[in-house]
């Protein structure tokens, strides 16, 4: 169980091939002026992950899948280990992304004085913290989260709206919010697994909130694609996305 005195955020962290990033994204979670512990879940990397988290981050809990289980089940697994150890609140954060120096402390006292929010986010950047991740802006916030870039481009933005859901590159989750909605499906390997967790959270009636003024920057970079192998394998990979968005279809509480 978490000590008292002890952190009261645990972050996980899902690895996958990701030696180019990783350095940077733990060194911010080590810079964090709320101390974190840090769970990273290694999905069978096979490139230098491993050995850069044990040799440069040894307070680090290191979790070795034995096979590529996904992004869903790899942050199972670190959200489970997370709440077996009592902590209140969990981070989730991708392997290609890092914080500032502020931004878990701001989420947390905001969430300390909010008990009406189960889930929180930082503003997503790309490729710096003073761009908005365009692929967060396309696919979430001028969908959920109008009112915040309306108050924006006027220059009166308040410090956090409630919105309907924003990718699971960086949530601060309640651990009591996992107990009540659960975590990512298995069934999704990658993507939808966050949007169908969005849709569960929506049926609970867990509140999402988004603070503008906490930052994270998502480089929203892919370990190196195995080489290509003809036609096959472009149609493998296809196939992966249009199953999870039939997944999510059909597994839409509103469908």
């Amino acid at each position: 169980m978490v000590q008292s005195d002890g952190p009261l955020v645990a972050t996980v962290v899902v690895t996958f091939n990701g030696a180019a990033w990783i350095e940077q994204c733990l060194a911010s979670l080590a810079n964090s002026t709320l101390p974190t512990h840090v769970v990273v879940v290694d999905n069978r990397s096979t490139d230098d992950t491993v050995l850069l988290v044990q040799a440069n981050h040894p307070n680090v809990e290191l979790i070795r899948n034995s096979v590529n289980a996904g992004f869903g089940i790899g942050n199972n697994i670190g959200i489970a280990r997370a709440l077996d150890q009592g902590f209140e609140y969990v981070f989730l954060l991708n392997q290609d992304a890092f914080v500032t120096p502020d931004a878990l402390h701001c989420m947390v006292q905001f969430m300390k004085e909010h008990n009406e929010f189960g889930i929180v986010s930082p503003l997503h950047c790309s490729p710096d913290l003073h761009t908005i991740d365009g692929k967060t802006y396309e696919r979430y916030l001028r969908t959920y989260a109008k009112s915040w870039l309306c108050d924006a481009a006027l220059g009166r933005a308040r410090p956090h709206y409630r919105i309907r859901g924003i990718n699971a590159a960086a949530w601060m989750v309640r651990s009591s919010v996992f107990a009540q909605c659960g975590g990512f499906d298995p069934l999704f390997f990658m993507y939808g697994e966050d949007d169908d967790l969005i849709n569960r959270l929506e049926t609970h009636d867990v509140s999402f909130g988004l603070l503008p003024d906490a930052r994270v920057v998502h480089h929203r970079q892919s370990p190196p694609a195995r080489p290509a192998k003809g036609w096959l394998e472009s149609v493998r990979r296809r196939a992966l996305r249009v199953r999870s968005d039939l997944l999510l279809q059909i597994k839409n509480p509103k469908y």
